[in-house]
């Protein structure tokens, strides 16, 4: 499965963005992501095949995280 992984850790900017096709393991009960990244996004590349299909999706799930509650349940 073509797969891409970005990570930022909290108080870095966009130079600081780790990009890798490389994708960090976490399994379904973990209560933490472990490391010192604050935020993982995780692309599956067959899926999502154009950049505008992937920033479309990642503006939607940021207006869900803006109406959720913070931390989320």
């Amino acid at each position: 499965m073509p797969a891409h992984q970005y990570s930022i850790a909290p108080g870095d900017d966009k130079v600081a963005v780790t990009d890798t096709a490389t994708l960090t393991a976490v399994s379904g009960g973990a209560t933490d992501l472990g490391g010192t990244h604050g935020a993982r996004i995780l692309v599956d590349t067959a899926v999502v095949t154009s950049r505008a299909e992937f920033l479309r999706e990642i503006e939607i799930m940021v207006q869900r995280i803006n109406e959720g509650t913070w931390p989320p349940a």
